[in-house]
């Protein structure tokens, strides 16, 4: 991405976009997420609001580490993020 700058809001939409999405059990078949050095990127560029088609920005079974949220939020907690699934 080296030369582009984000404003305000990144949208990231998850491959394969079926209608079976809508009712999709994530706990069975896993779900997209951000790895943490691609969020510390998202911050770096300056991103404040993210919106993306998953349950969550991290693994579905982390422990509770939660690194993708905590990276986000750890300088600007009026950052958003919007997902779905």
């Amino acid at each position: 991405l080296g030369a582009v700058n984000f404003t305000d809001a990144l949208v990231i939409r998850t491959l394969p976009n079926g209608p079976d999405k809508k009712t999709r059990d994530y706990d069975k078949a896993g779900a997209a997420f951000i790895a943490p050095d691609a969020m510390e990127l998202i911050v770096a560029r300056g991103v404040k609001h993210l919106l993306i088609d998953t349950p969550s920005v991290d693994p579905l079974k982390d422990g509770g580490a939660l690194a993708a949220h905590k990276i986000f939020w750890r300088d600007a907690p009026a950052r958003t993020i919007t997902g779905s699934a």
